[in-house]
């Protein structure tokens, strides 16, 4: 279905209940106004065939799972090298990761803070 806008003089001219669309400059596109009626009415589209390995460009389901989780905790450039260095060292016999879950790493994170931080309350008699 065509839709229909006006153009005169490389400019859409609007026209009531109507959806008027402006591209980027570079994409020398023209401005265009459509009809609300006629806005987006087309039928849906196939989903992409995804194949076999829907991961794909990466190279296995681990590193897009990586990326996503990488992605997803907005982890800068500096830290996604330093978790990759050290998935490295894992895997590659140097080193071994025994945490399993959230609550040991806050296990771990409490017995430490409990070696590296003494705590002393000192009271001050108060006389009544």
């Amino acid at each position: 279905m065509c839709s229909q806008y006006l153009v005169i003089d490389h400019h859409a001219v609007h026209v009531k209940d109507s959806i008027h669309t402006e591209y980027h400059p570079q994409s020398q596109r023209p401005t265009k106004v459509d009809k609300f009626e006629e806005y987006n009415d087309t039928p849906p589209s196939e989903p992409p065939d995804i194949g076999p390995e829907p991961w794909s460009p990466f190279g296995l389901r681990t590193d897009f799972e990586f990326a996503e989780i990488a992605l997803a905790a907005a982890l800068t450039k500096d830290q996604v090298d330093s978790m990759i260095q050290l998935i490295g060292h894992v895997v590659q016999g140097q080193d071994s990761f025994n945490l399993k879950s959230h609550h040991d790493l806050c296990a771990t994170w409490n017995a430490a803070s409990a070696l590296a931080t003494p705590v002393a309350t000192l009271y001050k008699p108060i006389s009544i």
